[in-house]
């Protein structure tokens, strides 16, 4: 069965199939709910577009999810495919796709949501699971957007995150020890918008991209982890966070 759902929708390119296992890989390790096929490969191409700003990470999801909406509707009324059920949550995450990038885009709300991204992207770096105390407080890492709320001194910005970008955050702050919402917590995590530079400047030939991503994730991972003067590191950011509940936080940079 696993087989036959899995070829639900087009596989992606074969040139980003191993970023994308990699992304699939490390977020069934965090415990993310939503890997089951064909859904655990749109969710980890859709937290790679995020993460490197490729478009065609983006497109594949985009894609994806609009084949499998057209495949439920062909199925109906007569019958509802088993996988079809989780189609509501994806229906959320392909909304937040568009609504994260617009805040990351907005000069008004980026410093509310990239330092979500940023430590999603050392979630995928080098995360831990979540522990028991992330889980008491109402943390689910289920599918579906989450609305974070996010303070910025007196300003409030309201930021639809993507369930796997959401779970890959959750899993750099568990890593920096936060083990359960709270802090504050000083953070060394890489520059989001820097390392989607890097690899935009990069041109990597296709047949070496999925293996660059990964060594260029890690890179970034191991000098965010080992940082004893993140302000001296460009690739780096140092930021305060600080939780109330899993979706309410402070972010402050610290420079």
């Amino acid at each position: 069965m696993a087989e036959k759902t899995a070829t639900v929708v087009e596989p992606p390119e074969p040139w980003a199939r191993g970023f994308i296992a990699y992304v699939k890989a490390r977020l069934g390790r965090l415990g993310f709910r939503g890997l089951q096929e064909p859904y655990g490969t749109i969710y980890a191409s859709l937290a790679a577009g995020h993460l490197t700003g490729l478009d065609y990470f983006y497109e594949y999801t985009i894609e994806a999810y609009y084949e499998l909406m057209d495949r439920a509707e062909e199925a109906r009324p007569l019958a509802e495919p088993r996988w079809a059920r989780l189609l509501p949550y994806l229906d959320e995450d392909a909304e937040a796709l568009a609504a994260f990038e617009e805040r990351l885009a907005d000069s008004s709300t980026v410093l509310c949501a990239e330092p979500v991204l940023a430590a999603a992207l050392l979630g995928l770096a080098a995360g831990t699971r979540p522990g028991r105390g992330w889980y008491a407080s109402g943390y689910t890492a289920r599918p579906g957007a989450y609305p974070l709320l996010v303070h910025r001194g007196e300003k409030r910005c309201r930021i639809l995150t993507p369930s796997p970008i959401y779970v890959l955050a959750v899993s750099a702050l568990s890593r920096l020890g936060l083990q359960e919402p709270g802090g504050p917590i000083d953070a060394a995590v890489p520059d989001p918008a820097l390392f989607r530079k890097t690899v935009y400047d990069a041109r990597v030939p296709y047949s070496e991209l999925s293996m660059w991503l990964r060594a260029l994730v890690e890179d970034w991972g191991r000098a965010a982890t080992g940082a004893e003067n993140p302000c001296g590191d460009e690739k780096l950011l140092h930021i305060r966070y600080r939780l109330r509940g899993p979706l309410e936080a402070w972010h402050e940079y610290l420079c």
